[in-house]
């Protein structure tokens, strides 16, 4: 990510973010629709909104990273995805630094 910044520029960062929070956000639906637990992803959702707002920044106690049961997303591949998307975009307007 660094080095992506380094070559992107500042100015281009918030481009990189928003590309790998659409990415990030596609897979997510992805895989929930593929593992079949898309309905029970969004009502897990509505929990955790609910914990933080009334908990703060705590652990849950179910959904949380110690959780091996839960479905994982390897979030590098959208890292590198929406960062070499917008690499190359940024590269064919002739914007990079």
């Amino acid at each position: 990510m660094s080095g992506v910044g380094c070559i992107i520029g500042l100015a281009n960062i918030e481009q990189v973010l928003i590309s790998i929070v659409i990415i990030g956000a596609g897979c997510a639906i992805a895989t929930a629709l593929y593992k079949g637990v898309f309905r029970q992803t969004i009502i897990n959702m509505g929990v955790l909104f609910h914990h933080l707002r009334t908990e703060g920044l705590r652990a849950h106690p179910e959904f949380n990273i110690s959780n091996t049961k839960t479905v994982r997303l390897p979030y590098g591949v959208p890292i590198a995805a929406g960062c070499l998307i917008t690499f190359c975009e940024l590269a064919a307007k002739g914007i990079t630094q």
